[in-house]
């Protein structure tokens, strides 16, 4: 299961932003707000229907009303440049997509990565890579890279490989951020900061102060101009643990560490603004807006912080602006759950014609003029080919879904594996013909090259109990 959805550091760096799914358990309508960041045009919201599935989309938001940028699916690590958005979608590994601001279009920059944690995009882009254990929320990492390439794909090349002597759970791998030519990066299960120089590919070390709070369990590491951010324990001269925790920065150029704020042991930088006990700071340390928890806040633009909060029963939660100059709130669910709703239907395709949809949709019954038709959605559901045509009955009975159709069987199950088989000649089995220079008729194939769809040679090749759920349903 893919783990992005769990990580809880958002970057914002000066010049070109890094932007990264946050952490904050706030649910609207069954759906998780993961931050929000904005271009300076629009803002953008990434939100997560199902965190078991992690089927996420971006959403962008112009003060209004909100639209759908990326339909939520199994996305994560969104971040963009001047034209595009950039973000992973797990297919087999995880694909590098970028996709047009305007459009639906998108490019797949590199496929099949293994799974990914972080992404940058400045003048090249940067990500990262984990390998171990991957199922489930609690995996075990073993190895650990940072890769680096040309922003139209090409020109990869590792930064960073690190091959693990003790397994670290997936939680306690940070972000890395980008500075100033380098990746500045906490190493897996120490939090110890170190640098990697871009064009040389040189590694140093830089601080242990930050072994604390790299966990995800903790506050995290944040950049803020030529500085680095972090929850550290505080000690007194004679190097006894005083008891509590303290906001400190460290400047990456001279190495001189300065005590930003007492008593923080959870914080954030979103933008320009600091998060810590309760309160909203603009980078001189000033208050502008209090009783805001932490880890609800998802993001901001030049003028509003976003945030989730509960309503006074707290038996709902909503999505809120918070006006910075004037301290206005204004709750904006409604019209982010209309367009979230718009979103799940389309990515599942659900509407007037759709008879019947298994699972996420991948696989559906759809109704035609000529009959109803197992239909088979792919290429970012915007490609669909006809399985079955001429659906006679159909059950959806231990997580699978069997259908019986003129042209055949097929049972598909949870993961979306559809095992069929076809009793119509090959000959019936064409979308036409097309004629060669011969004069000679060449079939038009309806039989569909794809792992999903695994084509059986008989009935007997079905397992005994679906043989027996056919039977009983051709009574």
């Amino acid at each position: 299961m893919l783990r992005l959805v769990y990580l809880i550091l958002s970057f914002f760096i000066i010049g070109i932003t890094y932007s990264h799914s946050s952490q904050n358990n706030c649910t609207l309508e069954d759906v998780e707000i993961l931050n929000a960041f904005s271009d300076g045009e629009k803002t953008y919201f990434t939100a997560n229907d199902s965190p078991t599935e992690h089927s996420c989309g971006l959403f962008s938001y112009n003060g209004r009303k909100f639209k759908w940028v990326v339909l939520p699916r199994e996305n994560y690590c969104f971040t963009y440049d001047d034209e595009y958005i950039y973000y992973f979608r797990k297919i087999i590994g995880s694909d590098i997509i970028r996709q047009d601001k305007n459009t639906e279009n998108y490019t797949v920059l590199y496929k099949e990565t293994k799974y990914t944690d972080s992404l940058y995009v400045g003048d090249k882009i940067i990500y990262s890579e984990s390998k171990g254990d991957t199922e489930g929320y609690k995996d075990m990492i073993s190895e650990y890279s940072i890769y680096c390439m040309e922003k139209d794909g090409n020109g990869r090349k590792q930064l960073l490989e690190i091959e693990l002597s003790t397994n670290v759970p997936s939680k306690d791998i940070a972000d890395f951020m980008v500075s100033g030519g380098y990746v500045y990066y906490l190493y897996p299960g120490l939090g110890y900061l170190y640098r990697i120089n871009i064009e040389s590919g040189s590694n140093e070390f830089v601080t242990a102060e930050t072994q604390f709070s790299y966990k995800k369990d903790y506050s995290g590491v944040y950049m803020y101009g030529n500085k680095i951010y972090y929850s550290s324990a505080a000690y007194n001269d004679l190097g006894e643990f005083l008891g509590t925790y303290n906001l400190y920065g460290t400047d990456l150029n001279t190495g001189e560490k300065e005590l930003a704020a007492e008593n923080v042991m959870s914080f954030k930088i979103i933008g320009d603004l600091f998060i810590y006990n309760g309160k909203i700071h603009n980078e001189k340390g000033e208050v502008i807006a209090e009783n805001i928890n932490t880890s609800s806040i998802c993001g901001n633009d030049d003028s509003f912080i976003y945030y989730t909060g509960c309503d006074n029963a707290q038996e709902k939660e909503y999505l809120y602006k918070y006006n910075i100059e004037s301290g206005k709130v204004t709750n904006i669910s409604k019209a982010f759950n209309s367009a979230y709703e718009k979103a799940r239907r389309r990515k599942i395709g659900i509407g007037k014609d759709t008879v019947y949809v298994w699972n996420d949709g991948v696989f559906q019954i759809g109704h035609y003029s000529d009959g109803n038709h197992l239909d088979y959605h792919y290429d970012n559901f915007s490609l669909t080919d006809s399985v079955l045509e001429n659906v006679i009955t159909y059950k959806a009975k231990d997580d699978k879904l069997f259908v019986i159709t003129e042209e055949g069987y097929a049972v598909i199950d949870k993961t979306n594996t559809a095992k069929v088989l076809v009793t119509v000649s090959e000959d019936e089995f064409t979308n036409g013909y097309s004629v060669n220079d011969e004069g000679e008729k060449i079939p038009y194939t309806r039989f569909i090259d794809d792992p999903q769809i695994v084509y059986l040679e008989s009935f007997d090749d079905f397992e005994t109990e679906e043989q027996k759920q056919f039977e009983k349903m051709e009574k």
